[in-house]
């Protein structure tokens, strides 16, 4: 292949891109907030019983080598555009379809307040060590209030379970 301007690719199309694979390596303490076992387990059953998302090729340590979809992000105007934003829409009402059992969720409390629940422990030990510090560090932490982010996260939480009939329910749904 000729050499190219990197800013401006040649025009392939999808059935032109040679096999590629994404290798993904985690940062050093991503594990502390996803568990990666959890994370891979439900990629494979997307992927495998849904069609959504990478095929996962293997695993290592800090990291997975996954089907690589060649791809941009979408201009302004291109997500104006009604048979962009259908398929989306489309695609969207898939994921948010998925059986949550079959992804291994049989709890009524959506995840996302456990998470956050986590979050906040591992968030206050972090924080305790930087005010044992002393220094700027004590004021840091002080200013930084996570009370306030715990308080909150309550008042959203009962906000959301106020709500009467919105949506479905409990949906899967991804960042």
């Amino acid at each position: 292949m000729p050499p190219f301007d990197p800013t401006r690719p040649p025009p392939f199309g999808p059935e032109q891109y040679p096999p590629t694979l994404l290798f993904r390596v985690y940062g050093p303490s991503s594990g502390a907030l996803i568990s990666r076992t959890e994370e891979l387990r439900i990629l494979h059953v997307l992927s495998t019983q849904y069609g959504l998302g990478p095929q996962v090729f293997g695993t290592f340590e800090n990291g997975r080598v996954e089907q690589f979809f060649p791809s941009r992000a979408l201009t302004a105007l291109e997500l104006r555009d009604p048979v962009i934003s259908r398929g989306i829409a489309r695609r969207m009402r898939e994921l948010h379809s998925v059986d949550l059992p079959s992804l291994g969720y049989e709890s009524a409390e959506p995840m996302v307040w456990r998470c956050l629940r986590e979050w906040a422990g591992l968030a206050e030990e972090v924080l305790a060590s930087l005010e044992n510090a002393g220094g700027k560090w004590e004021s840091w932490v002080e200013g930084f209030g996570l009370h306030r982010v715990r308080q909150e996260m309550e008042a959203y939480r009962s906000w959301v379970q106020a709500q009467p009939g919105r949506g479905k329910g409990l949906v899967f749904s991804r960042e």
